[in-house]
């Protein structure tokens, strides 16, 4: 299969994969990883646990400054993610 489930990944693997499309910059990316990571639908429209999800990244981002500083440039995101979207 081309991609795993939300329900694959854990909390934190979903909150790096969070942030490190958000450093890039680039929307549609964004939209795939919110999409892979479930909280967003298929057809682009925010699902249920969006709203929760960024709350709780607010938390988490704080928590982990130290791996953030790792991934803090639109390259270091983009190949973050292509390494973890599949």
């Amino acid at each position: 299969s081309s991609s795993s489930s939300s329900s694959d990944m854990s909390d934190d693997d979903k909150h790096k994969l969070f942030q490190a499309a958000a450093v890039t910059g680039d929307t549609q990316l964004q939209r795939r990883v919110w999409v892979k990571i479930g909280i967003m639908n298929e057809d682009f429209t925010e699902g249920e646990k969006f709203s929760s999800f960024a709350a709780e990244h607010v938390g988490w981002a704080i928590r982990n400054y130290q791996w953030m500083q790792t991934v803090n440039t639109a390259e270091k995101g983009r190949a973050y993610c292509e390494q973890h979207m599949d």
